[in-house]
């Protein structure tokens, strides 16, 4: 895999242009750029472009143009050094901002995060107060289980939700997405090194998992539960379908959204059409056991 300095520096004749430049970028599914690669991300907005190699082919590359960027979709854990950006400089003050923030409770799968729950939710409450609740997007994702292969004994990380639920929603949040840890070849090699065995729940085992744990916090609270990518969960008591671009919160933000804005980045996805331009060589420091990108060891 080519290191990130290999990918910047490449020779323009392994370049390809692209073919447009998005109204729309993603920063990004494939690593947490807000919170681990900020320096590089303002790079890219100063000089006007980023070349971003394919995920499954990394030898070939795409020069993506950002002149006509009017909104950045964000994904990340940690804020902090985003929040701490965005209120130094102008630079991120051009654009239309729109955040996807996974707060997940503080658990063994996730030790390597170095940002606490308090701080993470305190985060949360800067995003929605400066930018509207329409421009966050709660994600409790993925909700996973194990065992652990010292003892067998059975975990789960659903320990905060509770405590997350109800401090968002005093925010104004209210709707949360959710999805159950897909068996990645990736995650459960990472996992089985890291002492654990994922455990695969069955659709009724989903369900029960939902029904006991999750959706009576959601509706203690008042807080819509929304599945991500999990269509057979939609319609089960009250989950509706979640979108990671929601193209009702964006178009508020903005009310005349480009006609070619539609298309998400997965299949069951409704989101609206954005570029992500990450990369899986920017290995993620927070080296989540369930990782199916590029964690970093």
């Amino acid at each position: 895999m080519a290191a990130v300095a290999d990918i910047e520096d490449a020779p323009a004749s392994s370049v390809h242009s692209s073919t447009s430049a998005p109204w729309a970028i993603a920063a990004s599914a494939r690593t947490d750029i807000p919170g681990c690669y900020m320096p590089m991300m303002m790079k890219w907005l100063r000089q006007g472009f980023v070349d971003v190699p394919n995920p499954m082919f990394q030898q070939s590359v795409t020069r993506v143009m950002l002149n006509n960027v009017q909104l950045i979709a964000w994904w990340s854990k940690n804020y902090g050094p985003w929040i701490r950006e965005f209120e130094r400089k102008e630079a991120l003050r051009n654009f239309t901002h729109y955040f996807n923030f996974t707060i997940n409770s503080e658990s063994t799968v996730e030790s390597r995060l170095t940002v606490g729950l308090e701080e993470r939710l305190l985060q949360l409450r800067y995003l929605v107060q400066t930018f509207g609740v329409d421009a966050v997007n709660l994600r409790f994702d993925p909700i996973v289980h194990w065992t652990r292969t010292s003892d067998g004994e059975n975990e789960d990380n659903l320990s905060d939700f509770d405590e997350i639920v109800e401090i968002a929603s005093s925010f104004g949040v209210k709707e949360v997405s959710f999805s159950f840890c897909s068996p990645h070849r990736k995650t459960l090699r990472l996992m089985l090194r890291r002492g654990k065995i994922l455990r695969q729940l069955s659709l009724p085992q989903q369900k029960e998992v939902l029904d006991s744990k999750v959706i009576p916090v959601c509706n203690r609270f008042g807080v819509t539960l929304r599945a991500c990518c999990s269509s057979l969960l939609v319609g089960h008591n009250g989950v509706v379908a979640s979108s990671c671009v929601d193209p009702a919160k964006v178009g508020r933000l903005m009310p005349k959204l480009p006609s070619r804005a539609r298309g998400g980045l997965q299949k069951e996805c409704a989101c609206l059409k954005v570029r992500d331009i990450g990369s899986y060589s920017m290995k993620c420091p927070h080296s989540c056991d369930y990782c199916y990108a590029n964690p970093k060891e």
